[in-house]
């Protein structure tokens, strides 16, 4: 069945990753353009997306979006590198985990 925030009715090639389920494989060339194989969740017909040989984790920075999940000293000497939690964009196909964790350099404050 669907997701219930993947509607029912769109054309499939419209919906974003959240909603196709893509068959990868790692043996595509890194940063090459190849042809994913995908099916939109439920009784649609198959589909291929274009995407950029590369894991998720591998994504440039735009392309993802991180939390801050700890409160560091943004003015230690030296910088402080905290482990952080990063979502990939919906409409963004990799290889792996779409949410990962990566250490980070401190660029936020606890609140003063």
């Amino acid at each position: 069945p669907d997701s219930p925030s993947c509607p029912t009715d769109p054309i499939c090639s419209s919906l974003d990753s959240s909603c196709i389920e893509c068959n990868l494989t790692a043996s595509c060339l890194y940063g090459s353009t190849f042809q994913a194989q995908c099916r939109c969740r439920g009784d649609r017909k198959p589909l291929n997306k274009t995407a950029t040989c590369s894991f998720c984790y591998q994504l440039h920075p735009s392309q993802y979006t991180c939390s801050n999940d700890s409160d560091c000293d943004v003015v230690a000497t030296p910088r402080e590198r905290v482990e952080v939690t990063c979502t990939v964009n919906s409409d963004v196909i990799c290889l792996g985990n779409r949410i990962f964790k990566k250490m980070s350099t401190c660029n936020w404050t606890s609140g003063y």
